[in-house]
């Protein structure tokens, strides 16, 4: 079997994000995890990579929050999408997939879809308040979170760089795009 660009698995075995879920990174420099997730992955590349996700070549150690999703979002589609999209993108140009809330936090992993590079982008969102020390909200969730920009939203913040979560989200999402999104 041939090496995928892109693979689901752990963070590294110890620091920050030691037992925290998995994530989405690519195979062959797994620092460079970022690029994919924001420029979106096609449908192709993330059903392979979906469907992968149980081969043993990669470490899967669950840990962490668990992530379920959100009761009813589909009803409020358009509220949540103000919250998920940033300030500089078109709200029309997306939906939203999958939508699971962090239990015990007010962290929100998703994935969109946008309609016009037909591509899926993953991504985490809050409307928590990063409260340590001076300086914008903005630059604060930055320090704290990784590459963070707002939302459509007002008080919601976009976290840009990656998805970390649990191994049922990528399950689920997996059969979310076997029923239709393409």
């Amino acid at each position: 079997m041939t090496t995928p660009r892109l693979v689901i698995e752990s963070p590294a075995t110890r620091g920050r994000w030691k037992g925290r879920g998995l994530w989405l990174v690519y195979s062959s420099g797994p620092r460079s995890k970022t690029k994919a997730i924001k420029d979106g992955i096609s449908y192709d590349e993330l059903s392979t990579t979906l469907s992968i996700l149980n081969d043993t070549r990669y470490n899967h150690t669950e840990g962490g929050r668990t992530a379920t999703v959100i009761p009813g979002w589909k009803t409020m589609r358009t509220t949540w999408l103000k919250r998920l999209v940033c300030n500089t993108e078109t709200l029309e140009h997306y939906d939203i997939v999958q939508l699971w809330g962090e239990e015990g936090t007010e962290w929100f992993k998703y994935v969109l879809y946008n309609k016009n590079t037909k591509k899926y982008i993953l991504r985490s969102a809050t409307s928590q308040t990063v409260d340590d020390g001076p300086g914008t909200l903005l630059k604060r969730a930055q320090k704290q979170f990784g590459a963070c920009a707002y939302s459509r939203d007002d008080g919601w913040l976009v976290n840009v760089t990656n998805i970390l979560t649990n191994l049922e989200f990528w399950n689920e999402l997996g059969t979310e795009l076997n029923n239709g999104w393409e």
